[in-house]
């Protein structure tokens, strides 16, 4: 399936307010962090299926770009029992923008 420009556009944008509002990073790296991947991800060769990046959780892609490979599965099943209740409330103001 196809993603469209909008489609991605808010996922993007999901995931920096995961990065900003969720885990606390500052703006100005949230948003370096994420232009960033979201380049490598446009940029990638057309023999890679970069669209499938947008059916993973922006949380988790939030999170991998916070913490990168020290990311352990254990980690990650504790920051969302965490913050999980802040992400929902978070996905649906995305839902209905």
């Amino acid at each position: 399936m196809m993603i469209d420009t909008r489609q991605k556009r808010q996922f993007w944008k999901l995931v920096l307010r995961c990065l900003t509002d969720l885990l606390e990073m500052p703006t100005e790296e949230a948003e370096r962090r994420v232009r960033d991947m979201r380049d490598l991800i446009e940029d990638a060769p057309v023999t890679v299926d970069s669209d499938m990046i947008y059916h993973a959780e922006p949380l988790h892609i939030a999170m991998r770009l916070k913490f990168g490979n020290t990311l352990t599965a254990q980690a990650y099943q504790e920051a969302l029992a965490r913050k999980h209740d802040s992400y929902v409330k978070l996905q649906a103001s995305f839902q209905h923008s």
